[in-house]
């Protein structure tokens, strides 16, 4: 009887209400039906749209993507207006010099506000994303979720860190977890274009004497191709997002902060209350601890 059993066989809430329900007299059939009703599938919901915060990072890169081309049109433009300048100082006035400059700078001012914007979408995703496979498999990761942040800003450590962890969220997910698929082409590209980008644009900052007009030009092209490379690791960072997010909703279900299935049976079948069975204490008596489960 099931007031009896000091232990049930097994933590398997399905189990538990069929053998309460048999011993109170009730139906095992509804029970379970209700039970498989109330549990919901690994994919219902998370696995066919992104998360909040996902299209925070989304919006945020392709935003900065946009700026990034902004970027790209002020510097070329105020390179070619100091050549024509130096080729043929005729053709270009003074003002128009100036123009160029101040586009050039309000285009570095944008960028640095978007890059702000940008990493903090982005950082907070990836945290919460690897916190939400880390309550599933935490095997897969070789370091704790606090690294999805700190990662991101430690020298030298920040060069291979915040891919480690793209990579192991993946692989916890259902999909790379299973299917033992490895983490998909667009991660690997996505980190290479991204560093080569600040690489790029560190070395157009550094490398040239922005006092010459021949230097400025040069730093110009320069840094326009390390825009170029950001907008390349912009397109590749969207779809990265879009391939992980996806894959964890499947994984984890559509809302992070859910009980797990176990624990949201039906009120009318769990143990909220003592059955009374068989001789012993009256109706409405709890039974005693040692006896009850």
């Amino acid at each position: 009887m099931c007031a009896q059993r000091v232990l049930p066989p097994f933590n398997d809430p399905l189990t538990v209400s069929s053998q309460c329900a048999v011993a109170a007299g009730g139906g095992v059939s509804e029970d379970v039906e209700s039970l498989h009703a109330s549990e919901p599938t690994a994919t219902s919901g998370g696995a066919g749209r992104l998360t909040r915060w996902a299209w925070a990072a989304v919006i945020c890169i392709g935003v900065s993507a946009a700026v990034a081309i902004i970027g790209i049109t002020a510097e070329l433009n105020r390179a070619s207006l100091v050549h024509r300048a130096i080729a043929d100082p005729g053709t270009v006035t003074r003002a128009e010099l100036v123009q160029a400059d101040d586009r050039y700078g309000f285009a570095a001012l944008l960028a640095l506000a978007m890059f702000g914007v940008t990493a903090a979408a982005f950082i907070t995703w990836q945290y919460r994303t690897v916190r939400r496979l880390t309550a599933i498999r935490p095997i897969a990761f070789r370091h704790r979720p606090g690294w999805a942040i700190g990662g991101w800003f430690v020298p030298f450590l920040n060069l291979v860190r915040p891919k480690q962890m793209m990579d192991d969220a993946w692989l916890a997910t259902d999909r790379g977890w299973e299917r033992s698929d490895r983490p998909p082409m667009a991660f690997h590209l996505w980190w290479a274009a991204w560093l080569l980008s600040n690489f790029v644009d560190g070395f157009a900052v550094r490398a040239f004497d922005r006092s010459s007009a021949t230097g400025l030009i040069d730093a110009d092209h320069t840094a326009a191709v390390g825009d170029a490379l950001t907008v390349v690791a912009a397109v590749l960072g969207i779809w990265s997002v879009w391939l992980l997010d996806r894959a964890a909703g499947a994984s984890t279900g559509a809302d992070p902060g859910a009980r797990p299935a176990e624990s949201r049976v039906p009120r009318s079948t769990r143990f909220s209350r003592r059955i009374d069975v068989g001789p012993g204490p009256g109706r409405g008596e709890p039974l005693p601890p040692s006896r009850s489960f």
